[in-house]
């Protein structure tokens, strides 16, 4: 690929997921759009369908599990460029580091919907390239 073809292809990414920093995290993962998006897939394919877990293991008083589940998240949200999501995730584990303490319900909520907004834009940039069914 030429220099004038991959600044093409980060330009169209950049386009395509206008709430992602895309330009950091594809100098986090050596400039490789390829493997940017393949990063953006696999993210979407575990995280989808998985956006209730948190309130569901809080329900359970599983307090553990649930650091672990916005660890997760924050560590990859910050690695794709999802940096409001990634912000809303350090809050939140910050919050529950504490003692490991419930969270509070507003942190909950940001950080839900932060990861309900990153899913349906990966969505759509993921559907209108062809990289899922």
């Amino acid at each position: 690929m030429t220099d004038e073809q991959l600044k093409s292809e980060i330009g169209e990414i950049a386009d395509g997921l206008p709430g992602l920093d895309t330009r950091s995290a594809l100098n986090r993962l050596g400039g490789s759009p390829a493997m940017y998006i393949k990063f953006l897939t696999k993210f979407y394919d575990e995280y989808y369908e998985r956006g209730a877990k948190l309130s569901e293991l809080l329900a359970r008083k599983d307090l553990f599990e649930a650091h672990r589940f916005v660890h997760s998240i924050k560590s990859l949200a910050g690695n794709l460029g999802a940096d409001e999501l990634y912000r809303s995730a350090l809050s939140l584990e910050a919050d529950m580091k504490r003692g490991m303490v419930m969270p509070s319900e507003v942190e909950v909520d940001n950080f839900s919907d932060e990861l309900s907004l990153v899913l349906s834009e990966l969505n759509a940039f993921l559907l209108a390239r062809g990289c899922m069914e």
